[in-house]
């Protein structure tokens, strides 16, 4: 692998449209492991994040608004530090590379306490909605094989006023039933 080429790697953010409710909704993840022709590896060039061969197992992050009157251009949403819990268990997904869009993010402290270190990832809701069209438009034929999650506490993420947030009330081209 080139030095020079961009990769991606275990750990990195990334979105993807998942089915829930019979609505789409964007879920921000954490790729957890590589898989390259079956074979597992830490990290792949961009440039075959799309290709067939291409497997990647996630994990759905927690994500919540930032604090009140804490928003800036980096960001008005900010992972926890924790995974969304489906079910009972950590959500795990495995995927097509091609489901994928890798994010990212402005890395700054958090803005609530027990994130578990110094920053976290801040997301600023137009380029989720940018990333939700994207992903929307690359798989829209598809939607029938979109994974399917079951509603959570806290996923789809919803903001303090209980409003479905990043997923619902900016995402309106996904609701509408499969």
């Amino acid at each position: 692998m080139d030095p020079e080429e961009p990769t991606f790697a275990v750990q990195d953010p990334a979105a993807m449209l998942v089915r829930l409710k019979n609505l789409i909704w964007l879920a921000l993840v954490q790729l957890v492991d590589l898989k390259l022709d079956e074979r597992g590896t830490l990290a792949l060039p961009t440039r075959l994040i799309n290709e067939p061969n291409v497997r990647i197992k996630v994990q759905i992050t927690h994500v919540l608004p930032v604090l009140q009157g804490r928003e800036t251009d980096e960001g008005d949403w900010e992972w926890t530090g924790r995974f969304e819990r489906l079910s009972g268990s950590l959500a795990t997904l495995n995927v097509e590379g091609h489901w994928l869009q890798l994010l990212n993010p402005v890395v700054a402290p958090p803005t609530r306490t027990g994130s578990g270190s110094g920053t976290t990832y801040h997301f600023l809701s137009a380029e989720l909605v940018a990333v939700a069209n994207l992903l929307h438009e690359r798989v829209k034929a598809e939607t029938d094989r979109l994974q399917s999650v079951p509603w959570g506490d806290t996923f789809p993420y919803r903001s303090n006023k209980g409003m479905n947030r990043v997923l619902g009330y900016l995402l309106v081209f996904s609701l509408y039933s499969i």
